[in-house]
């Protein structure tokens, strides 16, 4: 899970005064983005791999697909809210 926290600012380096704080998901320090373009490609760009075993899944053909959900909460600049996604699904045939 990956997630990231707002917080009020004094670096005079940032775009703006309430600016996010990312938490990598494998540990270690957190990171600040320079820019809105850097937060968003440390939030949302990334890829992941999942690795399944053939025989947990069964024979035949499967379809398999990847959901995210983004959620955030209610703060004095902002109201709380969700966001939901899908991936087109893959279909993977076990014989």
């Amino acid at each position: 899970m990956r997630k990231a926290s707002f917080y009020w600012s004094r670096d005079p380096d940032l775009p703006y005064r309430i600016w996010p704080l990312i938490v990598p998901e494998e540990g270690g320090p957190t990171k600040i983005p320079l820019s809105v373009e850097d937060a968003k490609t440390q939030m949302f760009d990334f890829f992941k791999r999942f690795e399944l075993a053939g025989g947990s899944l069964g024979r035949g053909s499967h379809r398999i697909a990847a959901s995210v959900t983004v959620k955030w909460g209610r703060h004095s600049y902002i109201e709380k809210g969700q966001v939901e996604g899908r991936s087109r699904p893959v279909v993977v045939r076990i014989e």
